[in-house]
């Protein structure tokens, strides 16, 4: 029997690994999988993982502090799991020396200066599995598919934030930092006289793009809506999803839309071109050219053909490739043959 410890850096579902987490953890519960669940203290993570029925430990993992090591690896021998499975970077590091497999959930791209101890690696795209083998990763690399909550929600009402019903609206999700070019979605916008832009979403550049909104004059058409915890709720009320980012190792927004029936237009970065089919089920824009992504909204918001179009190959790409069974089904796959081999590699 597969016994999972999922131990986790992150004390908030502020981001698209943990929020890929807080739905992985639950589908695997509901699977039948032994779990438990060793996260950050000081946020929601270790209560929303209760709510779901999953035995969660909250210790400090981010400092090296003697009893949290003690707890740690005291949780380790009493659950006795057989693979141990690490998110994000620290982490990696935190997992003690046992019989358990150590696999690393990785969703960017980045040195491998934290994965030391990991003998496996999950990721999200092909390019990934390809960066981290570049550098000399000497574990198997395993590409799983993430998902989205296909479940319709309540709307939040465009009036909640003064947007008028019938004016072309467009969202984008995530954290403000450069690398998720908001700025470009703002400048392309600025092109576009008659749409709105919802922002949701916090970080170090909120200040420098609500000062690029008022250098553009665009204030009246943009709404900051912090960080929010319904992004299905948002999306049901655009029209279009745009994800402008410089860098993007997937692009789980663009899977949120599809699955609420919303077209998406993306950075041809290497996370939403593995997700997209061109004209299909998205469409790509030269990354950081808000001249491009301005023309994208605009041909789908001026196009109800197209946009159909372009949701029907989302739904299809979800369901046949990133739907929550597929998702389990692939994890659970991956920990029974990482077990079984592991346990073929002692028995040897």
């Amino acid at each position: 029997m597969v016994r999972v410890i999922q131990l986790i850096t992150a004390s908030r579902i502020a981001g698209g690994m943990e929020s890929f987490l807080a739905r992985l953890a639950p589908a695997l519960q509901r699977a039948g999988l032994a779990q438990l669940a060793i996260a950050q203290p000081g946020g929601d993570m270790g209560e929303y993982l209760r709510s779901h029925g999953i035995e969660t430990l909250e210790y400090s993992l981010k400092k090296r502090d003697p009893f949290s090591i003690w707890a740690v690896r005291r949780a380790f021998r009493k659950f006795a799991p057989n693979l141990a499975l690490s998110w994000l970077p620290r982490a990696a590091q935190r997992v003690p020396s046992g019989p358990w497999v150590q696999v690393a959930q990785v969703g960017w791209y980045r040195g491998l200066d934290c994965y030391e101890r990991a003998e496996r690696m999950i990721v999200p795209t092909p390019d990934m599995a390809r960066h981290f083998s570049s550098l000399g990763f000497k574990g198997e690399i395993t590409v799983l598919p993430h998902f989205a909550n296909v479940e319709r929600v309540s709307p939040v009402l465009r009036r909640t934030f003064e947007t008028p019903d019938a004016a072309p609206l467009v969202l984008g999700l995530g954290r403000f930092d450069t690398i998720k070019g908001f700025d470009i979605a703002l400048r392309a916008v600025a092109m576009l006289p008659d749409a709105y832009l919802w922002l949701a979403g916090e970080g170090e550049e909120d200040a420098a793009l609500h000062a690029l909104t008022a250098e553009l004059g665009i204030g009246a058409r943009v709404r900051f809506l912090g960080w929010r915890r319904d992004p299905e709720a948002l999306i049901d009320q655009a029209d279009v999803v745009v994800v402008p980012s410089r860098q993007e190792a997937l692009g789980l927004t663009i899977l949120e839309a599809w699955a609420q029936g919303v077209p998406v237009v993306a950075s041809d970065t290497p996370g939403p071109s593995y997700l997209i089919e061109p004209e299909v089920s998205g469409i790509l824009f030269r990354r950081e050219d808000p001249a491009a992504l301005a023309a994208a909204l605009a041909r789908v918001l001026g196009s109800p053909a197209l946009g159909e179009r372009l949701i029907a190959g989302g739904k299809n790409r979800l369901a046949t490739t990133f739907s929550e069974s597929a998702a389990v089904e692939a994890y659970l796959d991956y920990f029974e043959r990482v077990v079984r081999e592991a346990r073929k590699k002692s028995a040897g």
